[in-house]
């Protein structure tokens, strides 16, 4: 059996080991605490980086879109103008034909430049309407078409 005072040594020394042991663990629990914070921080900044990268991209989208509405828009207003012209003097070249028939002037040669010219504004202003901007160009050229419907009225000879 032991002694009171060996007990009480053998307490002590068990209840030394103890709060060792305890230190130890917070000491442990501590560098843990410290290391999965540590990644925690990574891990967000990480997140934070990526989220910022990704309003960039969103951002730079939205601006190509901007300037291609603008540009499309731009596009849209140089061929409304050129439409428009061209329309006018369609108009303006058959009335001219219709004026030169009904004065007996033979005017088959005009008319059949001047209706193929109305005919390729239609398809531009169809084309125009679908926004398919590269099919406008080619029949805009019509503008050539009433030209020369202007040249055939003015070699017609009147026959008065």
């Amino acid at each position: 059996m032991r002694s009171p005072v060996q007990s009480a040594g053998a307490a002590a020394g068990g209840a030394y080991c103890a709060y060792e042991g305890y230190e130890e663990s917070k000491e442990n629990r501590t560098n843990f605490a410290a290391m999965l914070a540590e990644t925690i921080k990574e891990v967000e900044d990480e997140l934070q980086y990526i989220i910022q990268g990704q309003a960039e991209a969103k951002e730079a989208v939205r601006e190509r879109g901007r300037q291609k509405l603008e540009e499309d828009s731009a596009k849209a207003d140089e061929f409304r103008g050129m439409l428009e012209d061209l329309y006018g003097q369609v108009l303006a070249v058959q009335e001219e034909v219709d004026m030169a028939k009904c004065e007996g002037t033979n005017v088959t040669k005009a008319k059949g430049r001047i209706d193929r010219a109305d005919s390729l504004f239609k398809e531009a202003q169809a084309s125009f309407d679908k926004k398919e901007y590269v099919m406008i160009k080619p029949k805009i050229a019509s503008q050539n078409m009433v030209d020369k419907a202007r040249e055939a009225l003015s070699e017609t000879p009147n026959p008065g």
